[in-house]
């Protein structure tokens, strides 16, 4: 999650702006190519399904666009959720300069640590898998609502299989140990959903299909900003190549997931997210294969 606020960016970090810059432009094109992927899934007019920083549009979910939602109700309210959430985060609230406020705030989260990372995660998961999975960012409701930054469909079976919540995490593991307490208390209430969620219909052709999913298991990765900014200066910004320190990001977080898995599985879950978890599990050893492939 992105948090209240992002710090100021100190002069360290300033130097990395270039990579915001090719960080968007990376996402871009990733974001169309999803698009073309996902269209072979729907001969109807379906929307851009995706946008530009590769985050799934909410409008793309109304019925006009064969989805479920009202876009004057639910899309909407949701989108009023956004606005009055980011109102309350940017301290604009009762002040008379409400817009310059939010400009500045917008810019802070455009800038900040955690959407950087969250871009830099998403192109390195992308580059990896997009062969047997879809890779997409959460839409901002479900960022802000339900705390999931990332959606892994499988497309060999059709199903989400998981969500990622990226975050930053400096202070010697502290703040990831209390987000894997998180996960284990999201498990036992039966996992997160997904408002704006997709699946493929495997039934008969395959069908893309925009709805509500419930009882994802939702897993944390942590990257402390040494290495954040290690992996912007290092990084290979094209979607056809990545370099070994993405190669060993990637490994770590395989890792943890393998860890975080382990823990859960060793607690009373219900019955609906221990099948979803141990079903992610399967989509893991995928993901560790589609790596040594690579390397």
């Amino acid at each position: 999650m992105l948090g209240m606020f992002n710090e100021t960016m100190n002069a360290s970090f300033e130097k990395n702006e270039s990579s915001i810059e090719k960080l968007e432009r990376l996402l871009g094109e990733m974001a169309a190519e999803m698009n073309d992927d996902l269209s072979q899934y729907s001969d109807r007019d379906e929307g851009q399904i995706v946008n530009d920083d590769c985050t799934l549009n909410m409008l793309a979910w109304q019925k006009g666009k064969h989805g479920p939602y009202d876009k004057v109700g639910d899309i909407k309210m949701d989108k009023q959720f956004i606005a009055e959430r980011d109102l309350v985060n940017s301290g604009a609230v009762g002040k008379v300069n409400q817009d310059s406020i939010l400009d500045h705030y917008h810019q802070q989260k455009r800038e900040g640590h955690g959407n950087l990372l969250e871009m830099a995660i998403t192109s390195i998961l992308y580059k990896v898998l997009h062969d047997q999975f879809i890779v997409v960012r959460a839409s901002q409701y479900d960022d802000y609502a339900n705390g999931v930054d990332n959606v892994i469909v499988n497309k060999e079976t059709g199903d989400v299989v998981c969500a990622f919540d990226e975050v930053r995490d400096d202070q010697s593991g502290e703040r990831f140990e209390k987000k894997v307490n998180k996960v284990r208390d999201i498990a036992k209430k039966g996992g997160t959903e997904i408002k704006y969620g997709l699946t493929i219909d495997k039934q008969s052709s395959p069908e893309l299909v925009k709805k509500q999913i419930d009882n994802i298991p939702v897993f944390y990765l942590a990257v402390d900003r040494d290495h954040l900014l290690e992996l912007l200066e290092k990084m290979d910004y094209s979607k056809t190549s990545i370099s070994e320190i993405e190669k060993s990001v990637y490994d770590n977080l395989i890792v943890s997931l393998e860890q975080q898995i382990a823990l859960l599985l060793d607690e009373n879950l219900p019955e609906n997210i221990q099948n979803n978890i141990q079903s992610f599990q399967e989509s893991l050893e995928t993901m560790r294969r589609l790596m040594e492939k690579i390397a």
